[in-house]
């Protein structure tokens, strides 16, 4: 009956609302303000990159015949609110895509971006491309799997309890700490599983080996395989008449991930990098960088690096057990500049960086004395 159809098209709308609304409210992780850099550059910032939950900065440049996008954003529904908010920008069309790398929160995205635009070039290096194309047939999302997802949760337990018997924050710090986690546990992971529903892995179309340019009228778009960093198929973009470097994740901000399995390269990719000249730095999470910034970040980190990757050199000639040389390591000066002291950025730097990286460097470093 009419009253029927109403009724469900009344329904539909409140679902479909409530979706919107769920996005709009800053309660997404999702959500983002465009960022304008300069008239054709538009970076989706977000105001918490340390949220528990990541996801990744896309970049939108505006050229003279059409968009290049880096990075997907981390779910169809992320690329879907990216596409049309380009569209509102621009009526040129997306053409090129670039993945700086194989992660969800910069690659999920694809298969949104491929729908709206069939003839898009997804660009990326060999390595990403590889492990994108294998994670059509191995990847399943852990939401998928009740008793997986349910067992992220129990980590994620785990992990407050921690924090509420540790000695090393304060109250106001723990608190901070804690209301992240617990809303990454009761919120996020479920936006996540329902985002994850229709995921499917689209792999890059076009590979890079070492440089790949867009031209156009407005100059060029260089993506650059500087060599390992966070994965070992890390990809750069730069404009250098613009000057704006785009780092994708080899360069996090406000503090770095350590989870590279090729430390001592990526100490030497992001070297490469600070040889570069730039006015705006955008890293793969958190805020744009001013040429002052980006290149203060990017020097600490190097500094810091470079600290533990001479302790860690010093261990091993020594023949110190890994847990002796963790022991040993000591950076609380290298990490007080990143972090300031802040009880936040501290709990993130040693998850993050801290614990992984000297593990990393230790059989980096012990593999290449053989």
């Amino acid at each position: 009956s009419m009253k029927k159809q109403f009724l469900f098209s009344y329904l539909i709308f409140i679902s479909l609302f409530s979706v919107a609304q769920d996005f709009a409210k800053k309660d997404n992780f999702f959500a983002y303000k465009l960022k304008k850099i300069s008239t054709d550059i538009y970076v989706t910032e977000r105001s918490e990159p340390l949220r528990h939950s990541l996801e990744g900065n896309t970049v939108i440049l505006i050229r003279s015949e059409f968009v290049v996008v880096v990075d997907a954003g981390g779910s169809s529904e992320a690329a879907e609110k990216l596409i049309e908010d380009i569209k509102r920008l621009s009526s040129k069309p997306v053409k090129y895509l670039i993945n700086t790398h194989f992660h969800g929160d910069h690659s999920f995205g694809n298969q949104a971006f491929l729908k709206a635009y069939p003839d898009i070039k997804i660009i990326a290096t060999p390595y990403t491309t590889q492990v994108i194309t294998d994670r059509i047939k191995t990847f399943t999302p852990f939401t998928e799997n009740d008793s997986l997802f349910e067992a992220r949760r129990v980590q994620i337990v785990e992990q407050i309890e921690q924090v509420r018997t540790s000695t090393a924050y304060t109250p106001a710090g723990k608190k901070k700490i804690i209301q992240n986690l617990e809303r990454h546990k009761e919120h996020d992971l479920f936006t996540i599983k329902r985002v994850y529903k229709d995921l499917k892995m689209t792999p890059p179309n076009t590979i890079i080996e070492g440089k790949y340019t867009i031209q156009d009228q407005q100059g060029t778009v260089e993506v650059l395989f500087l060599g390992k960093g966070d994965t070992p198929g890390d990809a750069w973009v730069y404009l250098p008449n613009e000057k704006v470097l785009i780092t994708g994740d080899a360069l996090p901000y406000p503090v770095p991930y350590g989870f590279t399995n090729t430390p001592v390269e990526w100490l030497q990719t992001l070297q490469k990098a600070a040889d570069m000249q730039f006015d705006h730095l955008i890293p793969g999470h958190g805020k744009v960088l001013s040429k002052k910034e980006g290149r203060q970040y990017l020097t600490d980190v190097i500094n810091l690096l470079q600290s533990i990757q001479e302790q860690v050199r010093n261990c091993l000639t020594q023949s110190y057990t890994l847990e002796q040389t963790i022991k040993s390591i000591n950076v609380s000066k290298e990490q007080k500049v990143l972090t300031g002291g802040d009880d936040f950025l501290n709990y993130y730097f040693d998850r993050y960086f801290g614990k992984p990286i000297i593990e990393r460097f230790y059989n980096d470093l012990k593999s290449r004395m053989k």
